[in-house]
């Protein structure tokens, strides 16, 4: 029989009813002694606990089982039911049966370590659980179980797998699931092949946020150059000057474009990121972005609104 830390188990001696004149007696081994938990004279008592058990143990005189509580570790061992009576067939016969008791704690989740950090030709994943036990750990790439071979090496009771010659086909998701007999916990770690999966995210999403800027700059010089510039006939150079501006801002555009290309085609190929994800952070960051720029422009026209024609003229080309 099993049990966790802190649970209730049921003690059941197979009998079916207790009988009048007849003695039980539960009694606790472990690998130094034996301990008394009850003893009960049917007919004479209600039955008596031990100060150690009379807190934490419940007696069902009707079929003299015995319920255990708030399991400890030491209470791992084996119980005894003693039984001596009466009966038709014989004057007096005595009936034993015995239960063995394992208490265990329930396993946390567990850990998954990479070592070394970034993608070397040799990686290590070690699979570490704080509390409990496991009695069984498995490795699983994609579903699959990970067995001993000439990409794999596992180690340390399945606890360490080591991948040498790392290579795109080690790429993807790994998990460690470990169990006990009363619990089980699994855990999953992507390894990304050839790159580090924390530095292509973040230039992916610096890249897409650079990529918006640049394009909301396109629309303020396309906004300076048709509206502005032809309403308040700005001058010559200033045309040039921003005819220029326009076409670095075109240069920088091309430029942040194919950085994003590249990085989310370097992506694909080396392996399969979690695309959600990448998605969920890139929107969240444009959209504080957008939100932040926009508020400030919105201020600024209003500011603007509040000059007359002939001041915005003037605080244009004084510039």
């Amino acid at each position: 029989m099993h049990g966790a830390i802190f649970d209730t188990v049921l003690l059941d001696g197979d009998m079916k009813e207790v009988k009048d004149n007849q003695k039980i007696q539960w009694s606790f081994f472990d690998r130094t002694h034996k301990t008394l938990i009850l003893f009960h004279s049917v007919g004479s008592d209600a039955g008596s606990l031990s100060s150690y058990y009379q807190h934490r143990c419940t007696y069902y005189s009707t079929n003299g089982s015995l319920e255990l509580q708030r399991l400890e570790i030491s209470d791992s061992g084996v119980y005894q039911l003693s039984v001596e009576g009466y009966y038709s067939d014989s004057p007096a016969k005595i009936y034993s049966y015995l239960i063995f008791l394992e208490v265990e704690e329930v396993l946390s989740t567990p850990l998954i370590i990479q070592d070394p950090a970034y993608i070397a030709k040799q990686v290590q994943l070690s699979c570490i659980v704080r509390n409990g036990r496991p009695n069984q750990l498995l490795w699983l790439k994609e579903d699959k179980p990970i067995m001993n071979s000439s990409l794999y090496n596992l180690a340390s009771d399945n606890s360490t797998l080591t991948i040498t010659n790392v290579a795109n086909v080690h790429c993807g998701f790994y998990t460690c699931t470990v169990t006990n007999d009363i619990s089980q916990r699994n855990i999953s770690h992507f390894l990304l092949a050839h790159g580090i999966q924390f530095l292509h995210k973040r230039i992916l999403v610096s890249s897409v946020i650079a990529l918006v800027s640049t394009m909301m700059s396109f629309a303020a010089v396309f906004f300076i150059i048709f509206f502005c510039i032809e309403k308040y006939k700005g001058q010559k150079h200033q045309t040039q000057l921003t005819v220029a501006f326009l076409f670095i801002e075109m240069k920088c555009y091309i430029c942040l474009l194919i950085s994003c290309i590249l990085c989310t085609l370097d992506a694909v190929k080396k392996c399969t990121l979690p695309y959600g994800d990448i998605a969920a952070t890139i929107t969240a960051a444009v959209m504080v972005y957008i939100s932040t720029v926009g508020l400030c422009f919105i201020f600024a026209l209003k500011y603007m609104q509040t000059w007359s024609l002939q001041k915005r003229a003037s605080r244009l080309w004084t510039r």
